[in-house]
């Protein structure tokens, strides 16, 4: 779980989320991707291993960032999100 904002604050809606096993025959993903809501929240039930995840939206620049995810145990993970160049 987590949110994707803009530099100033505000949250950024409908961010695409994408999550890639980064383990050897890793676990499979339930969805291809989700977006972020309204508010720029996120949440994203994982199974225990190590993920990329990618967040992209039209106009900002692409984020990705690796998470380790522990069976039983809730992560969180923001992004920020630039405009585009």
């Amino acid at each position: 779980m987590g949110t994707v904002t803009l530099p100033d604050g505000s949250p950024l809606m409908g961010a695409m989320i994408v999550p890639r096993s980064m383990d050897d025959a890793g676990p499979a993903i339930p969805e291809i991707a989700i977006l972020s809501d309204r508010h720029g929240n996120y949440v994203w039930p994982l199974r225990a291993g190590v993920y990329e995840l990618t967040v992209s939206a039209d106009g900002y620049r692409t984020a990705t960032r690796v998470i380790k995810v522990d069976a039983e145990k809730i992560v969180e993970l923001d992004f920020l999100l630039r405009v585009d160049d």
